[in-house]
């Protein structure tokens, strides 16, 4: 009987123990839980300020095109203006005086998208930080970027070849001074006439550009605010 009693007794202790044990494991685990739920907090809350950021800096940009664009259609304008009503029209001036227009549109006239945050959270998997409604709202923005990235890439493209083809009609060199008379020869009207067309259809399609723009601006903003609602709530 002492024995069965003694025995009894280690059972009860070797059970408690357990069960001390147990809850000991459950509560480590749960407050690891919570400590790992406390840094997916914190990541997300970093990646969203991050994207907030990136979504207010692409408005800027396409604030800046717009402003940009204004001010070059405006050149563009007073150009077709003066080639409608001067006469006569001297086609040397006109090939000069729209020069710096193109070349704006490839220097600085460029939509890229600033999206490097949720794309980034895409590529390594992280956008499961995310909430159903914020990552629906950054793919809508995201692939309405990535529509009118391609659309725009394709018109300055037209545009960077009507220049290359107005260059091989006019002197558009380094010198300062005019190549043909530099070296004494009389360069071919037809030539000049040519060079003028594709500068024409150079600048009609740096007018279509910032059309395009404006309508960027319009989508772009619309899905912008919509995310900006979603990542702030």
């Amino acid at each position: 009987m002492l024995s069965e009693n003694k025995f009894s007794k280690y059972l009860l202790y070797a059970i408690g123990e357990i069960i001390l044990v147990v809850i000991g494991i459950l509560i480590a685990l749960s407050i690891n839980n919570w400590n790992e739920n406390k840094k997916q907090e914190q990541r997300a809350t970093i990646y969203v300020n991050k994207i907030i950021n990136d979504i207010e800096t692409d408005l800027e940009n396409v604030d800046s095109l717009v402003a940009i664009g204004q001010r070059n259609v405006r050149e563009i304008e007073n150009y077709f203006n003066y080639f409608e009503n001067q006469d006569p029209v001297v086609i040397s001036t006109l090939i000069d005086s729209c020069s710096h227009i193109i070349n704006n549109v490839l220097s600085k006239y460029r939509y890229t998208p600033n999206n490097h945050t949720f794309k980034d959270m895409q590529a390594s998997g992280n956008s499961t930080l995310l909430s159903e409604d914020q990552k629906q709202a950054l793919v809508t923005l995201s692939n309405a970027q990535d529509f009118y990235l391609i659309v725009y890439e394709k018109i300055i493209a037209s545009i960077i070849e009507f220049e290359r083809q107005m260059k091989t009609y006019i002197d558009s060199d380094l010198s300062r001074s005019n190549f043909f008379e530099r070296i004494n020869v009389t360069q071919n009207e037809d030539d000049l006439v040519q060079g003028l067309l594709f500068q024409h259809n150079s600048l009609t399609s740096y007018s279509h550009l910032f059309e395009y723009t404006l309508r960027l601006k319009k989508r772009i903003s619309e899905a912008s605010n919509d995310a900006l609602k979603t990542l702030k709530n």
